[in-house]
């Protein structure tokens, strides 16, 4: 898939302001341009909100130490989480050209672990461009 000259310059921006720390940046690009491409303002939002969901999620059970209701509580959302951002990657599916139907379905569509480690790299490179949306909107303020 052919990705624009903006969306590469957003890319590297957030490659330089994350200190090089997006795990993801070929497939978060290719989710941005078929964004823009295909006018999906939306759905972009919906996944960067679930990714940066399923990303906090994940961040806060793996620093729990302790199993308890409220950690049962937060797994339950997590697999909610993890199932709507998968949801919304195939929402995205039908605008790739096979390469990319392919990779995506073997990196984020398949039910193995490799790909639930996937999607959760994936947001946290939603997580990432959450903030820069953030930052961008209280320099406006």
């Amino acid at each position: 898939m052919n990705i624009s000259t903006e969306t590469q310059n957003i890319i590297s921006f957030l490659q330089e302001i994350s200190e090089n720390k997006l795990r993801k940046p070929s497939d978060l690009a290719i989710l941005l341009e078929i964004s823009s491409n295909h006018n999906g303002f939306e759905e972009l939002q919906s996944l960067v909100f679930t990714g940066t969901s399923v990303h906090y999620l994940d961040s806060t059970i793996r620093k729990s130490s302790q199993f308890s209701d409220s950690m049962d509580n937060l797994y339950q959302e997590l697999k909610k989480s993890l199932e709507s951002f998968k949801n919304l990657l195939i929402g995205y599916y039908e605008f790739c050209d096979e390469a990319t139907k392919k990779r995506f379905e073997e990196v984020y569509l398949e039910n193995s672990q490799g790909a639930l480690r996937n999607i959760i790299d994936l947001s946290h490179d939603f997580s990432l461009f959450k903030q820069l949306q953030i930052t961008a909107k209280e320099k406006k303020e």
